[in-house]
């Protein structure tokens, strides 16, 4: 930790107190603009990543030695309780530590902070005209009640430089061979350590590293149309990348994949049984279910805008008996977890669903005290807001764990597949595996969507074919309801999850699972690959 950047933030808060404004009406009203809460954070930012494509060195981004510097100031007016306004200002703060340049900067955003607020707590103020009895709250922020915290983490330091950036390219040059028609590999380290302070009290020092590191390879079939695979690893120490000998064969295996489609059959959309790989189903549970518990969803917006998802729901049945989750930032060997979030409140873990009952959402100091009344937080935030760099923190997710007390071995979980699909008189039952990526429209009917790497026919007589192009599609209660058996062996993903407040690491641990759900056909029209004319 670094005293100069937290005497910095002392020095703002010092100035914060200094802010009163009184505003004579025209009615010749007195009013007064005192925040009851100033906080602010500055994230000492390091990253270093390569891209590789084809044997070749892409790019290099290296900001190790001279780390970029990201501050943002929150201001509330108002009261705790009885709601108020909200505003930050996010800045960029000189990258060589410049005293009067600091003291410039965090003063402008103080002011800038402070004029934003008034005009948002008026705002709301003048909102809150057109609703009647309780539903004029609804228009205010509120912020919940928390522990004075005084912390401080154990700083690890990285050295990028032992990654074989050489090595690595010889990876892609040996993977780019026969039909292949593109290897990428990217691989990036960052550190980030937060100094935070608040007038509560709070003076907090947290450092976190992550390094991801994905191979992703395309090759086209017989028709031209462009595939893709990809296997990828994340973690904290950079002992525990994958040595260039197991990117190899785990590239070749992926070719391996991506040959077996070059005249495969495309997907035909229907409603059918699926048993889903670990990958699939966490990827499943992440965006239909953990994004609408997010309980910033549940608060309406400045427009009137919320989902409706899970509103009401509270210990009530939303998926099948026998399935919990479990969200824990306490997993601090996880890229996951994290010691303190955003609004400096302790990441504990939570219990979202048991035994299919919903039993809490994730929650940030704000979400939790507006909340307070349909919730089991009692107006106590969970330590789940996050955010990326200065952007403003919503509650997210942190370590996803689903289980099921019911689970079966992965053979039941094939015989009651092809059961099923002989009982409904289908032709195949379908296995989807290495889900590639997600989406949610979570602000409306929760529409989401599951891209898998790989999919196959799984037909009554045990054959296996590959199918091009399908992918699951549906709303979360049909498709959470659909889910028919799990496994009991979990397994764990990392990924990178995006949403209004930025990029935050999180890991998925789940089972795979069975359901019947709409597992539609992907769009031919784009990634055909033309002939080359000249060879």
């Amino acid at each position: 930790m670094d005293p100069e950047i937290m005497g910095r933030l002392e020095w703002q808060l010092g100035q914060a107190s200094l802010m009163n404004t009184t505003h004579t009406r025209p009615d010749r009203v007195d009013v007064s603009y005192m925040p009851y809460f100033v906080g602010s954070t500055i994230k000492e930012m390091r990253t270093w990543g390569i891209e590789l494509f084809n044997g070749g060195l892409l790019t290099h981004d290296d900001n190790w030695t001279l780390p970029r510097y990201a501050l943002r100031t929150e201001i509330r007016m108002g009261d705790y309780d009885e709601g108020g306004g909200v505003s930050y200002c996010r800045d960029q703060l000189a990258r060589r530590r410049n005293g009067h340049s600091w003291e410039r900067d965090l003063r402008s955003a103080l002011e800038t902070s402070y004029y934003d607020c008034v005009e948002d707590f008026e705002r709301r103020n003048v909102h809150a005209l057109s609703r009647r009895g309780s539903r004029r709250k609804e228009r205010y922020t509120f912020f919940s009640h928390e522990q004075q915290i005084m912390h401080q983490d154990q700083e690890t330091l990285l050295d990028p430089a032992q990654v074989p950036v050489d090595e690595l390219e010889t990876v892609t040059e040996q993977l780019h061979t026969g039909k292949v028609y593109s290897v990428m590999l990217s691989l990036q380290v960052s550190q980030e350590n937060r100094y935070l302070a608040n007038t509560e009290g709070t003076r907090a020092f947290t450092s976190s590293n992550v390094w991801t590191l994905s191979l992703l390879i395309g090759m086209p079939d017989d028709d031209g149309f462009l595939h893709t695979d990809f296997v990828s690893y994340h973690g904290r120490n950079l002992e525990d990348v994958p040595s260039p000998q197991r990117l190899r064969r785990d590239g070749l295996k992926l070719i391996r994949n991506l040959a077996s489609l070059a005249n495969a059959p495309w997907h035909v959309s229907n409603a059918q049984y699926a048993l889903m790989d670990h990958h699939t189903t966490g990827t499943l549970f992440h965006e239909a279910f953990m994004h609408a518990v997010e309980a910033n969803r549940l608060s309406e917006g400045a427009w009137g805008e919320q989902s409706n998802i899970f509103f009401g729901r509270m210990g009530s049945r939303v998926m099948p008996e026998g399935i919990s989750i479990i969200d824990d930032p306490t997993r601090l060997d996880l890229i996951g977890g994290y010691t303190l979030d955003e609004d400096g409140v302790a990441g504990k873990r939570v219990q979202l669903v048991t035994d299919g009952m919903l039993t809490e959402y994730l929650h940030s100091r704000q979400t939790a005290n507006h909340l307070r009344h349909r919730t089991a937080t009692q107006g106590r935030s969970n330590g789940h807001a996050r955010a990326e760099s200065s952007s403003p923190p919503i509650p997210r997710q942190s370590n996803l764990r689903v289980s099921a007390s019911n689970g079966l071995t992965r053979q039941c979980l094939l015989e009651e597949l092809l059961r099923r699909v002989e009982g409904d008189g289908q032709d195949y039952g379908l296995l989807l595996e290495n889900a590639r990526a997600g989406q949610v429209d979570v602000e409306e009917e929760g529409l989401h969507m599951v891209w898998p790497s790989r999919a196959y026919r799984i037909y009554p007589d045990g054959r296996k074919e590959p199918v091009k192009g399908a992918y699951l599609a549906g709303t979360p209660h049909m498709t959470l309801q659909s889910i028919i058996a799990m496994g009991h062996a979990a397994k764990t993903h990392g990924a990178f999850c995006g949403a209004e407040s930025g990029w935050v690491p999180i890991t998925v641990s789940a089972p795979a699972a069975i359901a019947k759900a709409e597992i539609a056909r992907m769009s031919t029209s784009e990634f055909v690959e033309l002939p080359p004319p000249l060879w």
